[in-house]
């Protein structure tokens, strides 16, 4: 399902907790996969 959200979305908002690694490496993955994945679409849709 979140794969589904990040390859469709327009806009991401990503929130880590600062006290925890584990979500900031999470963090880190999705933003990695989001601009990997649409990098393409971000440049030519304008």
């Amino acid at each position: 399902m979140r794969e589904l959200s990040v390859n469709t979305a327009d806009a991401f908002i990503l929130v880590y907790a600062i006290n925890d690694a584990d979500s900031f490496e999470e963090v880190r993955q999705t933003a990695q996969k989001a601009t990997s994945d649409s990098a393409i679409d971000i440049r030519t849709s304008f």
